[in-house]
């Protein structure tokens, strides 16, 4: 008999989205799952579209608790897990229906450890359909090299979904309560953990974005905390791998280019935040494989940092064109 994979599914008010993001589930093409649909506490028509979509599918198992926030829903979406493996598809996206197989597939034909996949950005709620290659394309990393395309934003990025892990690899693992990027102060954690890891070079998830997501981000000093993240990220990388500490610098240097072109002129974090960026531009501009957007971010900030903004919003509204047009 086939392993049985554990699909976590967080859910918050996801009415407009939920339905399109179960019946991917139900019609993936490897069978034997199972679904642990944990309800945050929705106040909307959730809780009615799961009864509806999982009648009669014992595979799927739905769960209500209080509103507690996405971290502390993905911690006890994990203590009810039974499968060996174990992956998440957020209640606004959506996946191929070979989502499961190619990512079990790749994972346990080449005893790796984590298995990852490309995302594709959706702007609509309704289903828009990406083709698929029939044929497995991929590149088999070590942690070190996973961690380095993380840090890079190259391929891999620190988010739960668009992965399957070993079950074991979560254990002693808490995701924090931080109320924003728990995600990157768990993934590089996991990777740690983990000998190697699968690239498959698919777009197999499909992640939604909503309208109005372009223009505005509600950012607050919340979102600081990635600062912090990352200087506890680079604590522990380097003491494991310091050949990092390049793409480490890469991505704290984007961290503040998100911090700048988010926050107000006469802000004391935009100042602090520039600061940063001219004391370090010059060598990351050198660093081999930085990112295009990173080297974008620094050449326009060597012209002026009131650029940035509207550089930033203008390759946004570039990617959602180019997605509504249907080219992947």
């Amino acid at each position: 008999m086939k392993d049985l994979i554990s699909i976590v599914v967080p859910i918050y008010n996801a009415q407009d989205t939920l339905e399109r993001c179960l019946l991917s589930i139900k019609e993936q093409t490897y069978k034997n799952f199972e679904v642990i649909l944990v309800d945050d506490g929705s106040i909307d028509n959730s809780k009615v579209i799961c009864k509806k979509i999982i009648k009669n599918d014992d595979r799927f198992k739905y769960f209500y608790k209080i509103n507690e926030g996405v971290a502390k829903t993905r911690n006890f979406g994990l203590k009810l897990c039974k499968g060996q493996y174990i992956t998440f598809i957020d209640s606004d996206d959506y996946v191929s229906i070979y989502y499961i197989e190619k990512l079990y597939k790749g994972l346990i034909s080449n005893d790796c450890d984590i298995s990852v996949c490309l995302a594709q950005n959706v702007y609509k709620e309704i289903y828009q359909d990406f083709k698929i290659n029939s044929k497995l394309q991929y590149n088999i990393l070590s942690a070190e090299q996973a961690l380095e395309f993380m840090l890079l934003e190259k391929d891999i990025d620190t988010s739960f979904w668009g992965k399957m892990y070993k079950k074991n690899l979560f254990d002693k693992i808490i995701i924090k309560d931080y109320k924003i990027f728990e995600d990157l102060d768990t993934m590089y954690k996991i990777i740690l953990k983990a000998n190697k890891i699968i690239l498959i070079k698919e777009k197999l998830y499909f992640y939604y974005i909503r309208k109005g997501s372009l223009s505005h981000i509600n950012f607050s000093e919340k979102n600081l905390v990635v600062l912090k993240i990352l200087d506890n990220m680079e604590r522990e990388i380097i003491k494991k791998y310091p050949s990092l500490s390049d793409a480490i610098l890469c991505r704290k240097i984007n961290a503040n280019f998100y911090i700048l072109r988010n926050t107000q002129k006469k802000s004391k974090y935009y100042n602090i935040c520039k600061k940063y960026i001219k004391c370090h531009r010059k060598y990351v501009l050198k660093i081999k494989n930085i990112s295009l957007k990173s080297k974008i971010g620094i050449i326009v900030s060597f012209i002026s940092f009131d650029l940035i903004k509207p550089i930033f919003k203008l390759n946004e509204c570039i990617k959602y064109l180019v997605t509504n047009k249907g080219v992947s």
